[in-house]
């Protein structure tokens, strides 16, 4: 298991730097619907432009609640209906297809706060279509979880791969490894690990959090 830690420096700033462009590419909505309904030359559009404005603050809020489970949740457990639902949320939108299955009632905070982030970075992948397929199960006090990320244009940047395998920083962009390296750190917290599979069809992950 990889162990060099990254710079005690670089992770929290990329991670907000990260979480801020997330913020912001929903508020864009918001305020390009907010400047049209402030133009009396585009009064026709005022209808269209508060439908947009309305619908990116729920975009945000739904973004925002995503972001608190995953970086900032102080809750010691997670209900599985509230994993699953924003999971879905974040394929909402998308062309790519979720399957969920999950065995349990809740989840142990790591162990969601790990689900969660792995399917966020399958969606960011699937831009261009697939299916991301969930599986969630617990043997005694261990969690396993397994994502496979498949699709005909599946996208993982290397430092992407490079931080959900607990290497540092080395090149690339950092806003794409310091999500995944913050789930490296959560799983090797509660004592387990990441195993990554990769070919030409796709990506599977299989997360195991011991004894959490």
């Amino acid at each position: 298991m990889p162990s060099v830690p990254a710079s005690p420096d670089l992770l929290p700033s990329a991670l907000a730097a990260r979480l801020l462009h997330d913020v912001k590419g929903a508020l864009s909505g918001v305020v390009s619907g907010l400047d049209l309904l402030a133009d009396p030359a585009l009064r026709d559009m005022h209808a269209d432009a508060l439908a947009l404005a309305r619908d990116s603050v729920r975009g945000l809020a739904d973004r925002l609640t995503f972001l608190q489970t995953v970086y900032g949740s102080s809750a010691a457990r997670i209900g599985a209906e509230t994993l699953e639902s924003l999971a879905s949320g974040l394929f909402a939108d998308s062309r790519a297809r979720l399957v969920w299955s999950m065995t349990g009632a809740e989840l142990p905070a790591a162990a969601g706060r790990v689900l969660l982030g792995l399917v966020d970075i399958a969606q960011s992948a699937l831009l261009g279509g697939g299916e991301a397929r969930v599986s969630v199960q617990t043997a005694g006090a261990d969690i396993h979880i397994r994502l496979a990320a498949t699709g005909t244009r599946v996208r993982f940047a290397p430092e992407t791969l490079d931080g959900l395998a607990g290497r540092p920083f080395s090149h690339g962009l950092a806003g794409k490894w310091a999500p995944a390296y913050y789930l490296w750190t959560l799983t090797t917290a509660c004592g387990g690990d990441v195993a990554l599979r990769a070919d030409d069809a796709g990506v599977t992950f299989e997360a195991t959090l011991a004894g959490a």
